[in-house]
């Protein structure tokens, strides 16, 4: 992976201000954090992009670009810990899910 940091610039066209990032893990953290808004690019790399063209597509590009990074971790061989809440031995459900799920017993 390239350097950890953001480069956020403004496309070359006045009528479309797309935000671009190049950097995957600095393009999550902004948007975790809001620092930018839709519509925005994130360059993965040789043509490879992410898109949110609308402020209601920004958390689906979050999501996306996190499942990127995690296969990226996987593919490099890093270790790569899973949220307590995705552990085998500790289902994550909604109260209601767990509450009609007792009901079919």
């Amino acid at each position: 992976m390239p350097e950890s940091r953001a480069t956020i610039m403004s496309s070359s066209s006045d009528t479309d201000q797309t935000t671009i990032l190049s950097d995957l893990s600095a393009a999550i953290e902004a948007l975790e954090k809001g620092k930018v808004s839709a519509p925005v690019r994130i360059e993965v790399e040789d043509g490879i992009a992410l898109e949110a063209l609308e402020t209601c597509e920004l958390a689906a590009l979050l999501q996306r670009a996190r499942g990127l990074r995690l296969i990226t971790m996987l593919a490099a061989g890093e270790n790569v810990e899973r949220p307590a809440n995705m552990r085998l031995d500790k289902p994550a459900l909604h109260p209601r899910v767990r509450e009609i799920l007792d009901a079919l017993k």
